[in-house]
């Protein structure tokens, strides 16, 4: 980048002479520091034409406004909903990175969040107190945190919505249990159909619990008893984030109340998202259902939610179950998080006064007891290591003094595939590990790989159903979780290592960017073919109805209720598809493996938590690998992912 201008209004200011020489030089040297905070030249554009904005705007008051938009943005990026202008807080620690990245040295933090915290006051017309209509700013100062209005004005609205469900009853406590009661099978625990009855009660449920505690168990009670109070099938839409997440959640509610159910699919797809963006359902159209139960709610992000909550008929129940404890979405917001602090500080100031609080109360539940560690030592060494990550003690992860909660290796041939285990490796022992893990995996595939499929009349000749059947549980037997998608150590430069092992064995021309036998991964919506972002497949050679053999991407899919190995031509989804030998952490939630090794990075990054680890780790039923430098393990362990967002407060006092 020649300049700071990035746009054609820029470049006429500057040709002007409308950009002073003093705020030349601030954004040539905040250009840097955008570059350096990994920001781009959108950041940069939008500071600039904000500042520019007022015109009145001393020297000091447009660099503080540059470096908080700055800052704010990373604190979005990072998943906040705003940048706290606490001078001592989160909020100016990324001011300081962002003075620090530009090389400024005549400016302080505390100094900027001074400023900041006057905008509203002081920069009329680019930021100020929370208003609508013709006079709202692009940025809000509110409850001393600087906001994008778009953000600001998604928190207002959902807390709002939110605030109408939070403890209303919709079915007594007697009709509620009787209904579960009736429907109880005998592998529902007490603790699990105390949860399933609360869900019945309210209008709006909050059921939380880690991995392995029943909670889809709890899910099938929820819609069990929704069946027994009158709803039909067609009443109830089960839903979640991902298309993984949506089939899983469909299918175990199926096996567990047998015959029918409800359909399960994506948010997205329940929404009706449209080609042209926006959703179906709104408002003004509400969800024809007369309950939604959403799984995986740890993933949702502030605006999806906000569209969900908004789409619900006034009488409709909503159901969240999730781990609080895993990664919050990938986009702005913790919801879930929010939500349960506030539901329970809601019942918690209510319990003085009784009635209130048993009604807050009823749609909160945690489910405690863990089922894998029932399972056996593979489950409970899985689920000991993840409590201690959450408690900041990741580094007993790795090789030291005292206790240690997971079997320390040093070569790749001596990870076991039991338990937990640290493999101790730079970057090029890491690496290492990969080509010995693909040689594994290989060796299990390989038969399936090489073999030909034969589809006729849309029906698997022979046991061909049956052998993809096993393919596909063979690449979910172990999976590789990187923690980024770029960098060596990346899910993309994995799986194109891995790529390059499987184009040596294949006797094939050329070098197509998929092959028979390797796993592949969904990376947007298709209504037209019922695939979603997040589902899962694997590559093989399909013999189809016109005798030629041809590369197909077979999918799971569900379809009138009816699990389906659904071949599909790869120019189709080009553009859409990825190699998935490795997956990023966030890609990985509302999945579950046999085995996982995760791939921490060559060097500590913030994206590196206590919370990315746990989900790693919980992604594994019978063992994990962490693969990579002790460090590196230690120091992303201790750092707790923070994101500082209004919701929670906004329902607190409501």
């Amino acid at each position: 980048m020649s300049g700071p201008s990035l746009s054609p209004l820029g470049a006429v200011r500057r040709a002007r002479g409308g950009v002073p020489a003093a705020e030349d030089d601030l954004f040539r040297r905040l250009g840097v520091g955008a570059r350096k905070c990994d920001l781009g030249d959108a950041g940069l554009y939008l500071a600039e034409e904000l500042v520019a904005w007022n015109r009145f705007l001393g020297p000091r008051e447009k660099q503080s406004l540059a470096l908080g938009v700055l800052a704010l943005m990373l604190a979005v990026r990072s998943g906040s909903t705003r940048l706290p202008l606490d001078p001592k807080g989160v909020g100016a620690e990324l001011v300081g990175g962002v003075i620090k990245a530009a090389g400024l040295t005549d400016v302080t933090p505390r100094e900027v969040m001074k400023d900041l915290r006057g905008l509203a006051s002081g920069f009329h017309g680019v930021a100020g107190p929370p208003r609508g209509g013709a006079q709202a700013s692009p940025l809000v100062v509110d409850d001393d945190a600087l906001y994008p209005h778009r953000l600001w004005w998604l928190e207002t609205r959902l807390a709002e919505k939110l605030r109408g469900r939070l403890g209303r009853v919709v079915a007594s406590d007697e009709e509620a249990r009787a209904a579960i009661q009736a429907t109880r099978d005998s592998q529902l625990s007490d603790e699990q159909a105390a949860a399933a009855a609360a869900a019945l009660g309210s209008a709006l449920a909050v059921i939380t619990g880690g991995p392995g505690t029943g909670k889809t168990a709890t899910l099938a009670a929820i819609v069990a008893g929704l069946r027994k109070i009158g709803l039909k099938d067609e009443d109830i839409a089960l839903a979640a984030p991902t298309g993984k997440a949506a089939n899983r959640m469909g299918e175990s509610v199926r096996a567990r109340i047998g015959g029918g159910a409800p359909k399960s699919a994506t948010l997205h797809r329940v929404l009706r998202s449209q080609p042209g963006g926006g959703f179906h359902h709104g408002e003004g159209n509400p969800l024809p259902y007369k309950a939604v139960i959403v799984d995986e709610a740890s993933m949702i992000d502030l605006a999806l939610m906000e569209r969900l909550v908004a789409a619900l008929a006034p009488e409709a129940r909503l159901v969240l179950i999730g781990d609080p404890d895993q990664l919050p979405s990938v986009e702005a917001g913790q919801v879930l998080t929010d939500l349960l602090s506030a539901a329970t500080a809601t019942a918690t100031v209510g319990a003085e006064g009784g009635e209130g609080a048993t009604a807050a109360a009823r749609g909160i539940a945690r489910l405690t007891r863990s089922y894998r560690v029932d399972a056996g030592d593979a489950g409970k060494a899985i689920l000991t290591a993840a409590a201690a990550v959450l408690a900041g003690e990741a580094k007993r992860l790795g090789p030291g003094r005292g206790e240690r909660l997971a079997a320390i290796r040093h070569k790749p041939a001596e990870v076991t595939g039991s338990g937990v285990e640290f493999l101790q490796a730079d970057a090029a022992g890491a690496l290492a590990w990969v080509d010995h893990w693909w040689q594994r995996r290989w060796a299990t595939i390989e038969e399936a790989a090489r073999r030909e499929y034969r589809r006729v009349g849309g029906v698997w000749e022979g046991d061909d159903e049956a052998r993809l059947a096993s393919l596909l549980a063979a690449h979910e037997a172990s999976r590789l979780l990187a923690v980024t998608r770029s960098g060596v150590l990346g899910s993309q430069s994995i799986s194109a290592r891995c790529h390059v092992r499987v184009l040596a064995e294949a006797s094939v021309e050329g070098a197509p960017e998929f092959l028979p036998g390797e796993p592949v991964i969904q990376t947007r919506n298709d209504y037209a073919r019922g695939l979603w972002n997040g589902d899962q497949g694997v590559v093989v050679r399909v013999v189809d109805d016109d005798g030629q053999q041809h590369y197909r991407v077979v999918f799971r899919r569900v379809v009138d209720d009816k699990v389906e190995l659904a071949p599909f031509p790869i120019d189709a989804l080009r553009g859409g598809l990825e190699l998935a030998w490795a997956m990023t952490v966030h890609k990985s939630q509302g999945s579950e493996f046999g085995q996982v090794a995760v791939m921490l990075p060559e060097a500590d990054l913030p994206i590196v938590s206590r919370e990315l680890v746990y989900t790693a780790l919980t992604r594994a039923r019978g063992s994990a690998v962490v693969v990579g430098d002790a460090g590196v393990l230690g120091d992303g362990g201790a750092r707790k992912a923070v994101r500082s967002t209004g919701l929670g407060g906004r329902l607190d006092t409501a």
